[in-house]
């Protein structure tokens, strides 16, 4: 899991700012099966505190979650959070 996280993580970060979408339900890996991820997108202000309902931020805080199996029965549910931002 920590494997599959890393690696979804550094994709994402090497996505365009424009091009990150949440996934709002557990997607199975292509590539590993039985494991599945899901990814929430909130845009944020500069202190990461506040939560906006629109995009009018330069700042997304995401957070993934990775899950091994159909539920968290197994094994717990390992997650990250980070923003990525839209200046240069």
């Amino acid at each position: 899991q920590a494997v599959l996280l890393n690696s979804r993580i550094n994709q994402l970060r090497s996505t365009p700012f424009s091009s990150l979408f949440p996934v709002n339900n557990f997607v199975e890996f292509d590539n590993n099966p039985g494991f599945y991820y899901k990814i929430d997108i909130k845009h944020t202000d500069q202190s990461f505190t506040t939560i906006y309902s629109d995009n009018s931020t330069d700042f997304k805080l995401i957070t993934i979650e990775i899950r091994h199996g159909p539920g968290e029965e197994l094994v717990k549910i390992l997650s990250d959070t980070f923003v990525i931002s839209n200046i240069i």
